[in-house]
């Protein structure tokens, strides 16, 4: 083989491994010494390339590898991130029980939840409210998943987070709520949900609107 007759290793080899799904060519890589804690040109691991394209095999195999699970890339989100927003539920599975934390922020406040919550991801939404995820904690805008779930419409995860306790009246910083959000965004069935819950009609937003 190329790398036994002294051809050098780069990045480029284990990243374009990754995203082609060749679990081999991975396991070679490494046993032959290529950095897995590397930053590719994008600012992220390879733990994170594989964790967003789901390649379960590839995550399971570089969480026994890294220095830590938890690193995070230029926006500060992590691998457990990374599958979050795309719903890979095997994923984030692997990586939780290889040590990564189910609920870092982002630069912006960001949770796994959130992303799950907003790209509407039900299994991995019930993942990750399984192992712990704060169900209201809230980003720099002063958003819940509730907030992202009702502004996209995901009436079945609005649910998932209105049993796992999540608070309806809410306020972000502009005053607004997950209900102002789904009528907003034109939701009626997220809308009814939150009523049909208990969320107040009557809360005013910093500009004294309901």
């Amino acid at each position: 083989m190329l790398i036994q007759h002294g051809a050098t290793l780069t990045s480029h080899h284990l990243f374009n491994a990754i995203r082609t799904g060749n679990e081999e060519i991975v396991d070679i890589l490494i046993d032959a010494g290529a950095n897995v804690d590397i930053f590719g040109l994008n600012g992220r691991t390879p733990l994170i390339e594989a964790a967003e394209g789901g390649k379960e095999g590839i995550v399971r195999t570089l969480v026994k590898h890294v220095t830590d699970p938890n690193t995070v890339d230029g926006n500060g989100q992590t691998a457990m991130f990374a599958a979050a927003g795309r719903g890979h539920t095997k994923s984030l599975e692997i990586l939780f029980d290889g040590g990564a934390d189910g609920d870092r922020s982002d630069t912006n406040g960001r949770r796994p939840l959130m992303r799950a919550a907003k790209y509407g991801h039900d299994e991995a939404t019930s993942y990750l409210l399984s192992i712990g995820a704060a169900v209201d904690s809230r980003d720099l805008e002063g958003q819940t998943a509730l907030f992202k779930a009702a502004n996209a419409g995901h009436a079945t995860i609005v649910s998932q987070l209105v049993e796992a306790g999540a608070r309806l009246d809410l306020k972000d910083k502009l005053g607004r709520t997950a209900l102002w959000k789904a009528a907003k965004s034109g939701h009626a069935y997220v809308l009814t949900k939150l009523l049909d819950a208990g969320a107040s009609l009557d809360i005013k937003d910093n500009r004294g609107l309901t």
